[in-house]
């Protein structure tokens, strides 16, 4: 595994365990979810990129989030 790899790994690692080892955004490197098993990783997943749509939507309508 090359040095840029390795970094990424630690990132997204790192980033999980802050989130609560559910789902995490890296920037310019996307996003990333986990679960027991695939359902419980896709239902994250979703809820992530549900989350992500109010974000936008919110920034959109100029509102204080």
């Amino acid at each position: 595994i090359d040095t840029f790899t390795q970094k990424l790994i630690v990132t997204i690692t790192e980033a999980l365990y802050q989130g609560g080892m559910r789902c995490v955004v890296v920037r310019g490197m996307g996003a990333y979810a986990v679960g027991a098993d695939l359902d419980q990783a896709w239902a994250n997943a979703a809820m992530l990129e549900h989350s992500m749509k109010i974000v936008l939507l919110a920034r959109q309508a100029n509102l204080k989030i």
